[in-house]
Formats: C-alpha cells, structure tokens, sequence
C-alpha cells in the first residue's frame, strides 16, 4: 500500500536503543555509502542535509571527538549503546557521570585533554575490548 511520502524511520531520537550493527550501518551511510533501498527525491534530499549535517563527527578512520561548547564534550564512536555504555564505564576518568548514554557518542568530561585521555584508555588496561579496530580519535574539532 502506497502511504503518499509517510516517513516509516523517524532517525535518531534520545528515547531509541541501537545496536552496534545498526548504528555502524547509519554511519557508513553518512560517509557517503548508499543505502540498499530506493529513495524517493524527498529521501535523497534528506540524507544529504543529514551527511551535511554530520560531516564534523563521522570519519573513515575512525571515531572523532567534538568540543561543541564549553561543556560539551562528545567522542563520537558510533559503536551503539551497548558498546558506548562498557566503554563509559570502562573510562569513568573523563566521561561525565550520570548522563544518558548514547548510540553514537560517548559525553566525556569538558576538562579532558590529551593526556588525561590517554592515561583514561592506559587504566583501562587490556582486558577492555574496544568494538571497533581503530578506537583512538582521529581527529578532533569544533
């Protein structure tokens, strides 16, 4: 049955839990991959602003961290909430406590520098197994 243009996914909202699989899949596609369905012109515009939109926080080598603001600081895995709930907890020196856990990002701590992260990922010693190949950030930004 033919909806008229109804949009089915409703993207990434702070109320939804993604697997691994699926949130690496939706970053692929922000990177420029395209999605094994067809698009309507409405869907191709879309997902253009979205890679737009992304283009600070998604990179083929690897994860990416952001300074948005003075208090926001996001390491940008797109390992997805199972992965990014271990990897907050595995790292409690520099990612801020009692905050929401996200698909795609881990909040860290808005004193965190280069130091203190590599000290952080250091202590976490290696029994942690990271759920991506590359897990140092490969570029940092605003």
């Amino acid at each position: 049955m033919d909806e008229g243009g109804r949009a089915k996914w409703s993207g990434f909202g702070p109320d939804r839990v993604r697997s691994f699989s699926l949130t690496r899949a939706a970053r692929e596609v922000l990177l420029g991959a395209d999605p094994p369905v067809r698009l309507t012109r409405r869907g191709e515009a879309k997902l253009a602003e979205a890679r737009e939109a992304h283009l600070a926080v998604v990179h083929p080598a690897g994860t990416v961290m952001t300074r948005r603001s003075d208090d926001d600081v996001r390491w940008w895995t797109w390992a997805g909430h199972r992965a990014n709930a271990t990897l907050a907890a595995s790292l409690p020196s520099v990612v801020l406590r009692h905050r929401f856990v996200d698909d795609r990002f881990v909040r860290l701590r808005d004193d965190v520098t280069r130091e203190s992260w590599r000290t952080a990922v250091a202590d976490a010693g290696p029994g942690l197994a990271w759920p991506f190949p590359r897990w140092t950030p490969v570029r940092s930004g605003a």
